[in-house]
């Protein structure tokens, strides 16, 4: 796969440089980690939403804050 450039429209934004630097693949919620003899076995990884009052925020409002996350995610999972 082609890197991510900087205009790339995905791209991390570098306004959140602690989750592009501490967010991990391999931890897990337990803490537990991915040997890195494993490390080609991780094939994804995913982000739950959920909200226990519907009305508390539109789904735009829910979303937007997720795409510079997702971005991230993408970039590590690449290996950028």
């Amino acid at each position: 796969m082609a890197p991510i450039t900087p205009d790339h429209p995905h791209r991390a934004d570098t306004r959140h440089p602690a989750l592009l630097k501490l967010w991990n693949p391999g931890v897990f919620v337990d803490l537990s980690t991915l040997p890195a003899a494993s490390r080609s076995q991780l094939i994804g990884s995913g982000i739950f939403v959920w909200c226990d009052d519907p009305t508390a925020m539109t789904p735009d409002e829910i979303t937007a804050p997720l795409s510079e996350r997702l971005a991230i995610m993408a970039g590590k999972l690449r290996g950028q």
